[in-house]
């Protein structure tokens, strides 16, 4: 008995040690996270606040670029924030319905005449489908 005192007095645990260790780990993981979630937040407005600058395409600030941004970050989100995105877009240059979907289309590189785009100038289109099922996005180039 006396020999697993002396023992336990010579190693004093390590537990604590390991624990410790561990949270800083954990605590500088935690940290990481916010900063990129955060840079990604940020990136997603600032593109978005551009596109909506540009109603029609006819400024020509809606770029490729932007598209792709939108288009990867929507391709990440479930339903209910895809909705949000799409709230956060602007009105679009474009709504039809076919069978029970609506189509709302934003045009990239758009010919303008006072303001208007013309309907076929377009280099581009962003769109966004919603039925009862699903919601996505997609583009199109001519």
């Amino acid at each position: 008995m006396a020999r697993l005192l002396e023992i336990r007095r010579n190693n004093p645990p390590t537990m604590k040690i390991v624990r410790k260790t561990h949270y800083k780990y954990l605590w500088v993981i935690s940290v990481v996270i916010c900063l990129s979630s955060c840079s990604r937040i940020f990136i997603e407005v600032n593109v978005i606040n551009k596109w909506k600058s540009d109603p029609g395409g006819c400024k020509e600030i809606r770029n490729w670029e932007q598209m792709q941004s939108i288009l990867n970050y929507a391709n990440g989100l479930d339903r209910k924030n895809k909705l949000k995105l799409y709230s956060k877009l602007g009105l679009p240059d474009k709504i039809t319905y076919h069978k029970g979907q609506k189509r709302s289309i934003y045009y990239l590189g758009c010919k303008c005449e006072n303001g208007i785009p013309i309907v076929g100038t377009q280099e581009g289109e962003l769109e966004f489908t919603q039925d009862s099922l699903r919601v996505y996005f997609s583009f199109e180039t001519y």
